[in-house]
């Protein structure tokens, strides 16, 4: 599930937004070797391959979900430059992530999950209680998935000359 927050105040005023995923382990066991990673960017148009990369400034350090538990994503930050661009329409701002662990019982695969969510604007982030909403954060009609719909994706766009990253 994402969230969105101001981050810093300038007289009242928001200078930046985080963007931050809450995970949720829904099964009854705990998992393991958990590590997750999360990514922004801006982008002048629709990406038309996979240009949703893991963060190389981020460490996967191993963690756990308890059964039935939730915990927070690392935040992605973006300064009032920066979101100027989103709000004008001269970029288009997409964060995504994902997810890898295994489950407690020996000899199992590693289950991972990806998402890919983009940031349309609306409104005026200066003034916190103007009455439109802020942000929708729709999913990306692309590289959402769990397991085998990973590879599967992977596998088409290999195929698919048509999904390769923008120059």
């Amino acid at each position: 599930k994402p969230s969105i927050a101001p981050f810093k105040y300038d007289e009242g005023r928001n200078v930046g937004l985080c963007f931050f995923v809450t995970w949720e382990n829904s099964g009854s066991t705990p998992t393991r070797y958990l590590t997750l990673n999360i990514n922004s960017g801006s982008f002048d148009q629709i990406p038309t391959g996979d240009m949703f990369k893991d963060s190389g400034d981020k460490i996967d350090t191993p963690m756990v979900i308890g059964p039935k538990a939730t915990i927070f994503s690392d935040p992605v930050t973006w300064d009032a430059d920066q979101l100027a661009t989103i709000q004008t329409g001269e970029k288009i701002l997409f964060v995504w992530g994902r997810a890898r662990y295994k489950d407690r019982f020996e000899d199992t695969t590693i289950h991972r999950t990806r998402f890919v969510y983009k940031i349309w604007w609306r409104g005026d982030p200066q003034h916190p209680n103007d009455p439109l909403p802020l942000f929708f954060i729709p999913l990306h009609d692309k590289f959402n998935c769990a397991d085998e719909e990973c590879e599967r994706q992977e596998q088409e766009q290999a195929k698919d000359k048509r999904l390769r990253p923008v120059n």
